[in-house]
């Protein structure tokens, strides 16, 4: 995927994921049967530029949360790279990549206070303007509306 002239602030090459199919014990080794894997992402290639809204789109089963959860840190991958800010990720600098990316999980239930609004979830992100209400009330709008929302029509939801 080519991104725009904006240098990517994510980029992965030859992604890979496997999971292991099946346990194997002493006997599946002393027999040499071979391991079976299942591969979950397959050699994926992306860059996501700063400020670039990316959606992920795939059946059920397709590696969608697996891909996230690497590009998140929680999993690691088996065979690819990932940059972030164009330097390649590893474990050693698990903490760096983490303060950049975040994962919202699909259960909005566990990931969303119910009793706040929209506005109130919104603007508690908004940290590059410690106490200015006037420019966070205009990123919060600039936020919404990049998303396709309605910045006043769901502000209070």
């Amino acid at each position: 995927m080519e991104s725009s002239a904006r240098p990517p602030i994510i980029k992965t090459t030859k992604l890979s994921k496997l999971f292991l199919a099946s346990k194997r014990g002493i006997l599946e080794s002393l027999s040499r049967k071979p391991a079976l894997y299942v591969r979950a992402v397959d050699r994926v290639e992306l860059e996501i530029a700063r400020q670039e809204i990316l959606a992920l789109v795939g059946e059920s089963g397709s590696g969608k949360t697996t891909l996230g959860l690497l590009l998140c840190t929680l999993e690691f991958p088996t065979e690819g790279d990932i940059f972030f800010d164009e330097e390649k990720f590893d474990k050693s600098g698990i903490a760096k990549a983490r303060r950049k990316v975040q994962m919202v999980f699909q259960n909005p239930t566990e990931s969303l206070n119910p009793r706040m609004s929209v506005r109130s979830i919104v603007i508690e992100g908004l940290q590059k303007y410690p106490g200015d209400k006037q420019k966070k009330d205009q990123q919060f709008k600039d936020s919404l509306n990049a998303v396709g929302l309605d910045p006043v029509e769901i502000a209070t939801r």
